[in-house]
Parts: structure tokens; C-alpha cells; sequence
């Protein structure tokens, strides 16, 4: 093999070898060619491998010796000097031999390749040990001495072996020489191209290495640049953030001082507004009255005096301030300053509305739409009760009023809706708990008691809102229906509520 050829893991070394049925071993990390049956160890290139034809190439030279000897000995037998001397010696060696052979064959067979050097050491001290010993030619010099000693005695058959046998033995240690110093030069060209082998390979070794390591350095200098990248990026960061963090509590600052600034505008505010509607109540009623939460207020729309606060407040935009409780009765259908306080002057928050509680025949069934746009505004405002009497109402309205009421309990009395075709209510949650339709659903209005399924309609609308969770009463007075048969209605709608009532409620203006 070429001093150039490099060995590399799953190639056959063979020379002319072209295989890639190669195989890896696991325990001894070494390549076989099935082809070639060659095999290269890859930790420990010093050692020298071998075939298997190269294994039984080295058995020949041995063999051919003491197969010569053993005939030797063989010829002689009879003689009982010979048997004494060396036929014990002989016999062991032979015996040596033969369970040598039988091994390498056993692994020759099994393919057990990756004890073929070992095997050749075996042979190669089994021979240097044959070489060494003086069982040959200690025979050969008594051997032939006997001979000369007793040729007059000696048949003619006798001398001519003894002659045969000198020419043999000098043929012989001829050979043994040759073969002892061609094998010696043998193992000495394999060695030294082993040692160029490994020395070559050792060197690309360490080429390797060296481009790793210097890979290596690049890349841990260019990691050592992204750190520090990211080491300024962090720093740049933090300047941000603490840049961030001192604007935050600026703005924290600035919004604090705003909304307390706020609150002392409103509350100054709040006590202006105050202060005017207690200077326009006495002007237009001609007595004291505080506006605080306490308050209570009822203006009928009839009374003079009623219309001139309202109006004063409207015409001034002045916003009440919030108050317990609020009751508008009108007297027309169409009241543009009712309409405007709804828009502009109506409280932030109240505890209770009521509209039209005590309504005037002239205004019968007012049609709320002219007012919707205010009470839009009027009815999320409102967190107690919410009473609407004798009005007429669109479906839109209806929803609108149902979905946004924030207050717990909703009165619609003496009121017409539509809710001929199914009715949707969309509030994510309500806090109505009593919710009443008092004198809605009767003949001159809705009229339930021939058309239940109007109020199915409602009751469907519930049972698919939040109000399943929260309404706890349903009063139905005087709506054409008793309460027992409305709550009949409940199962097949899949809703329950704790009350179905019909009586009637009392008086919004009583609390």
C-alpha cells in the first residue's frame, strides 16, 4: 500500500480495493472489508495488522521445518538413542504446532479477524523459539555422527539416507536462513511502512487539530463580540428603561396632580351646581332646598313653577348634581325642555327615575322615541330603580332599555312594545333583579292573554341573556295572564325564576 493512502474510517485498506460493503466494528473500532477481509485499528495505529492470508503465509516456513524433522525422526525411530534424546522435544513441538494451527483455523473460520494479530505473534515466537532451541541441531550433529562412526556396520540403505539426509539438512539450513532473514527484513519494511503510515496520519492529525482549534478561536472571537454587543445593547437598554421609568413617574406625578386638580374642579364644581339649583329652586319655588344625596325632587310638568326650574336649568346647562331621587310627570307628549334636560343637565348618577308616574290623559301613550336619544344617556346613569309609565316603544327601544339598565329593578308600566317576533338582549351582564311589566301585557296594550307568545318572546330573550342569572322576581299584574300561568311558560323555555308574581307595586315616590 502507497505511503500516501490515508486511512479513513469505512474504507477497505486494501489497495486495489474498490468494496463498500465495509464494516464497522464497535468494540475495537476498526474497518472490514468483506472483500479483502483487511481490517485497520483506529486508536492504536502503531500496531501492525494482517490478513488472513498473510496469517497462513507465516505458518509455511515453520511447518515445512518440522514436518522435515518430524520425517527425520520418523526415519530413525528404531533407533532407542533417538526416541530417548529427542523424540519427547520433537513430539511436544509438534504437538505445540498442531494446537496453533487448530486455532488459527477456528478463527480463520469464524472470521474472528480481530484476533489475527495475535495469532501471528503466536506463530512468529512459536518459530524464533524453534530457531533458538538446539532440539535441530543438536540431532543433525549426533545424528550424522553416529553415522560416520558406524559406517562399516551401516547397510547400504542406511548410507545413502545419511547422505541423502546431509544434502537435505544443508538444503534445509540453507532455506532456514534465507526464510529467518527475508522474514526478519519482512517485518522490518512492514514496521518501518507502518511507522510512515502512522507518522503521515499523525501529522494530518494534528493539521486537523490545529484548523479546529483555530476555527475554534475564530469562533469564540466572534462570540466574543456578539457578548459584547449584547453587553452595549443591555446597557443601551437599561439607559432606556431608566429613561422610561423617569418619564412614567413624571407622567405618574403629572397625572396625580391632574386628577386631583380634577377632582377639586369638580368638586368645586359640583358645590357651583349646587349652589345654582338651590338659588333657582327658590326662585321658582320660593323656598329653601338643598342638592345633595339626600335629595329628592318630583316636578310635574303642569306646575308652572316646575317648568320655570326646568327651563332656568336647561337655558343654563346647568348639570344637577347627584341627588337621591328624580320623578318627571308631563303634561305633553312632546316637551322639547324635558327632552333637553334629559340631553344636557340630567345628574351623573341618581338612585332612582321615575317618568310619568302620575301621567296627564292629554299625554297617553307619548311615543318614547322623541325622548330616546336623552334617556339613552339617562337610563345606565340611574343604580337603584327605573319606573317608565304609559309610553309607547319601539322594539329597538325596548332592548335598548332592558340590555343597558344598570339599576335593580326595571318598572315599564302601562306601556305597548312590540315583541310580536322574537326579541334579542345583549348585556355580557345585568344587575336587574326584579323587573316588572304591571298592566303592560293587557288588552289595551300588548294583550298577552291572546297573544302569549309575545311574552314568550320576552321570556326567551332573558333565558339567552345574563338577566337567567340575575332576575329573581317577574311581576305580571293585571297583563292578561296570572302568574301561575306564566311561570308554567318557564320549563320548556329551559328558565328559572325564583318569583312570578301579579301584584301591585307600590308607589316609586313612597321611598
Amino acid at each position: 500500500m502507497s505511503e500516501k493512502r490515508k486511512h479513513r474510517r469505512g474504507i477497505c485498506q486494501h489497495e486495489d480495493c474498490t468494496s463498500p460493503r465495509d464494516v464497522y466494528c464497535p468494540n475495537h473500532h476498526m474497518v472490514l472489508c468483506s472483500l479483502h477481509k483487511t481490517y485497520y485499528h483506529f486508536e492504536c495505529k502503531a500496531e501492525q495488522f494482517i490478513s488472513a492470508q498473510e496469517l497462513k503465509n507465516a505458518l509455511v516456513p515453520v511447518s515445512n521445518s518440522l514436518h522435515q524433522l518430524f520425517q527425520y525422526k520418523e526415519t530413525y525411530d528404531s533407533l532407542e538413542y533417538l526416541i530417548q534424546n529427542f523424540g519427547g522435544a520433537l513430539a511436544s513441538l509438534m504437538e505445540e504446532f498442531e494446537n496453533l494451527k487448530g486455532e488459527i483455523r477456528k478463527k480463520i473460520e469464524t472470521d474472528q479477524f480481530l484476533e489475527y494479530m495475535n495469532l501471528k505473534k503466536q506463530v512468529e515466537e512459536f518459530y524464533m523459539k524453534f530457531r533458538e532451541s538446539d532440539i535441530y541441531s543438536k540431532f543433525k550433529d549426533y545424528l550424522f555422527a553416529k553415522q560416520l562412526e558406524d559406517q562399516t556396520s551401516s547397510s547400504a540403505m542406511q548410507k545413502g539416507v545419511s547422505k541423502q539426509l546431509l544434502e537435505e539438512r544443508k538444503k534445509y539450513e540453507a532455506s532456514l536462513k534465507n526464510v529467518a532473514v527475508d522474514a526478519k527484513e519482512k517485518i522490518l519494511q512492514e514496521a518501518e511502512v507502518a511507522r510512515a503510515r502512522d507518522i503521515e496520519e499523525l501529522k494530518n492529525q494534528i493539521q486537523d487539530i490545529q484548523q479546529q482549534s483555530e476555527e475554534q478561536k475564530s469562533s469564540i472571537s466572534d462570540h466574543l463580540r456578539e457578548i459584547e454587543q449584547l453587553k452595549t445593547q443591555i446597557e443601551d437598554g437599561k439607559t432606556q428603561i431608566e429613561q422610561l421609568n423617569e418619564t412614567k413617574d413624571r407622567i405618574e406625578e403629572e397625572f396625580k396632580t391632574q386628577m386631583a386638580e380634577h377632582e377639586q374642579l369638580q368638586e368645586t364644581y359640583s358645590k357651583m351646581n349646587s349652589f345654582i339649583c338651590q338659588q333657582l329652586w327658590k326662585k321658582c319655588f320660593g323656598e329653601e332646598k338643598a342638592f345633595d344625596l339626600k335629595t329628592k325632587i318630583e316636578l310635574k310638568m303642569a306646575d308652572s313653577n316646575a317648568q320655570n326650574f326646568l327651563k332656568e336649568v336647561v337655558d343654563m346647562k346647568v348639570r344637577l348634581p347627584n341627588i337621591k331621587r328624580i320623578a318627571i310627570d308631563q303634561n305633553k307628549k312632546e316637551d322639547p325642555t324635558v327632552r333637553d334636560f334629559y340631553l344636557h343637565c340630567f345628574p351623573e348618577q341618581a338612585q332612582l327615575f321615575c317618568y310619568n308616574w302620575y301621567y296627564d290623559g292629554s299625554c297617553s301613550q307619548t311615543k318614547l322615541d322623541y325622548y330616546f336619544e336623552g334617556l339613552k344617556r339617562v337610563i345606565p346613569c340611574v343604580t337603584r330603580e327605573v319606573v317608565l309609565y304609559d309610553f309607547e316603544i319601539s322594539k329597538q327601544e325596548f332592548e335598548f332599555i332592558v340590555s343597558n339598565t344598570k339599576a335593580e329593578r326595571l318598572t315599564i308600566s302601562e306601556s305597548k312594545f312590540d315583541t310580536s317576533s322574537p326579541v334579542a338582549f345583549d348585556c355580557p351582564s345585568s344587575s336587574i333583579q326584579y323587573l316588572s311589566f304591571e298592566r303592560s301585557g293587557k288588552s289595551s296594550r300588548n294583550d298577552w292573554k291572546a297573544s302569549p307568545s309575545k311574552l314568550k318572546n320576552i321570556l326567551k330573550a332573558v333565558s339567552e341573556s345574563a338577566l337567567k342569572d340575575s332576575i329573581q322576581t317577574l311581576n305580571v299584574y293585571q297583563c292578561g295572564l296570572s302568574g301561575s300561568e306564566v311561570k308554567a311558560m318557564l320549563p320548556e323555555l329551559g328558565l328559572t325564576i325564583g318569583q312570578v308574581i301579579d301584584n301591585s307595586c307600590p308607589d316609586p315616590l313612597s321611598d
